[in-house]
């Protein structure tokens, strides 16, 4: 009897809102390290703030992520909304971000987070950073 093959599930989306790139937490670094297109991007931590202390973050400085966790997220109904939550964590200019890379501990809530800001109509390019903190931590170092 045969089966029908069942494929494994990667999470990219390509609906009627538009598109979602995953990338590599080495070509993410290759950005953060000035090798990238230079284009101003803003990577978003949607993990509990817990995690951030347990499982490592992108560095003290803050200089290019943010924290807004996935349930802050999700209760953002438009994009002026998330304008003002974006100037809440001190982003003054939100539309001088070309690229917005989304990020928590293994990719799944990330890309719910970029889902959801997708659906807002925003004008930036959305990346959900495949395999979260974890692979970074993994391929890059912390």
């Amino acid at each position: 009897r045969d089966y029908p093959s069942i494929s494994k599930h990667h999470f990219s989306s390509s609906d009627e809102f538009g598109d979602i790139q995953d990338v590599a937490p080495m070509d993410l670094d290759a950005t953060r390290n000035g090798k990238g297109d230079n284009l101003k991007y803003l990577i978003i931590d949607v993990r509990e703030e817990s995690e951030l202390r347990n499982d490592g973050n992108l560095g003290t400085d803050r200089a290019d992520w943010i924290h807004i966790p996935l349930g802050v997220i999700r209760n953002v109904s438009d994009k002026e909304e998330l304008t003002e939550l974006l100037k809440d964590k001190g982003i003054e200019d939100v539309e001088e971000y070309q690229d917005f890379y989304f990020l928590c501990k293994v990719g799944i809530r990330s890309h719910h987070a970029a889902k959801h800001v997708l659906e807002l109509d925003v004008d930036q390019t959305l990346f959900n950073i495949n395999g979260g903190i974890m692979r970074y931590h993994s391929d890059v170092g912390l």
